[in-house]
């Protein structure tokens, strides 16, 4: 069974990059792009999640912060999006468990979602 990836990213193009790199690589991948994000996530029960902190609908370092914080979903990595040049601040107060700055680099973007799918642990990054 192919792990499943949730990508909560407004930008069309930015997401059909995401997609092709990522299913490219084995996994599948599920938009998530209105405002029911969360139960969206407890739908689908994904490996990863990769969300976009300014998204129109959602802040993603809110909706990082409700899924850490359920017992159901809290055990899912999220790899949290940004232009922010206060990325790791917002990383730490969500609990994401990694980052990418945009514009991300395509082959950092691989290494993080190979990472953090062949992982047992969940750790934070130090």
């Amino acid at each position: 069974m192919k792990k499943k990836v949730l990508v909560i990213e407004d930008d069309g193009e930015i997401f059909n990059i995401i997609k092709y790199l990522i299913t490219g690589m084995g996994y599948e991948v599920f938009p998530v792009n209105d405002i029911i994000g969360f139960e969206k996530i407890k739908l689908h029960n994904p490996d990863l999640l990769l969300i976009d902190d300014w998204h129109p609908n959602c802040i993603g370092h809110s909706l990082c912060q409700q899924v850490k914080n359920n017992p159901l979903t809290a055990h899912v990595p999220v790899i949290l999006l940004s232009t922010s040049q206060r990325i790791m601040d917002l990383l730490m107060s969500c609990g994401a468990n990694d980052y990418l700055q945009k514009p991300f680099d395509i082959e950092e973007l691989k290494g993080k979602v190979k990472f953090w799918l062949t992982q047992n642990t969940h750790c934070l990054i130090e």
